[in-house]
């Protein structure tokens, strides 16, 4: 699958910055796990349009497919964040994102919605990928948080959108849990301190209970590593070993993060912890 490449990104950025404040430039990456939620505010502040492409031309690379420019788009022209301009102008800006997008295969929509000739042949590649997904998952018991994500649309180009949805997903988890605001990282050591732990993981009963615990504490955090790493664009090519279009990886992916939410479902929070940050609240 071809993807869109730097010189059209870099013309579609100049568009959508126009409009667009750096808040909400931050906000539409953050819902499309294109940037961490806590990533630094300023980050965006100079020269939006050329840190919005560089952002989008990294992540188009690292996924290997168009699918964060086609959503980030879709969400930066839903209806309700123009209610207050002229139709003139909307259709004017409508206009000069199509000029640019029809030469791609594509046709955005005035609500906000993309479509055309490029994701008509995708969504019938979704479809036959969803199918052979729950296939080599029909014989696993899958959690409920991952189940509802197998749709086709995240399936659409690969399983880039599939795998970062579910990756954000997992930190959203410990985040509903522990009630903090920690980046990922420092959330998964805040929470798994071997001195002084938020969550507990549930084991079973018998002698040398707090070993096994220790040992599964130290799975699960690994696991999290891995699965942040995969999700967010790794900062050196080399570490990106990830194949968003290989169905084995994807599975393999899946069922770590399916026993993460079933762990964290029969974990312990510690109450007096909760709303702490673990003594690091101005690191967020």
């Amino acid at each position: 699958m071809n993807n869109i490449d730097r010189k059209t990104i870099e013309e579609l950025t100049r568009i959508l910055v126009e409009d667009l404040p750096e808040a909400s430039i931050l906000r539409l990456l953050q819902e499309g796990n294109l940037i961490s939620q806590q990533d630094e505010k300023d980050r965006f502040t100079n020269n939006r349009q050329r840190r919005l492409a560089e952002t989008l031309v990294t992540i188009c690379d690292y996924s290997k497919s168009p699918y964060p420019v086609i959503k980030l788009i879709e969400r930066a022209n839903y209806p309700g964040l123009y209610a207050l301009k002229e139709d003139r102008y909307l259709e004017d800006r409508l206009d000069k994102l199509n000029e640019i997008l029809a030469l791609e295969g594509y046709l955005l929509a005035t609500d906000g919605r993309i479509s055309g000739p490029r994701l008509e042949e995708e969504a019938l590649s979704s479809k036959i990928r969803l199918e052979k997904l729950r296939e080599a998952l029909a014989t696993r018991i899958i959690n409920q948080r991952v189940q509802e994500k197998l749709t086709e649309d995240y399936l659409l180009y690969n399983y880039y959108g599939l795998v970062s949805s579910l990756g954000a997903d997992v930190f959203a988890h410990l985040r509903e849990l522990s009630q903090s605001r920690l980046s990922d990282h420092m959330l998964i050591e805040g929470l798994f301190n071997q001195e002084n732990p938020v969550i507990i993981l549930r084991t079973q009963e018998g002698d040398n209970k707090k070993a096994k615990r220790d040992r599964s504490t130290k799975d699960l955090v690994n696991d999290l590593k891995q699965i942040q790493k995969i999700y967010r664009p790794a900062a050196k090519k080399e570490d990106r070993r990830f194949d968003f279009s290989n169905r084995q990886d994807a599975v393999n992916i899946l069922l770590i993060i399916s026993n993460v939410h079933d762990q964290l479902d029969q974990a312990q929070v510690l109450e007096k912890l909760l709303k702490a940050d673990f003594g690091l609240e101005n690191n967020v």
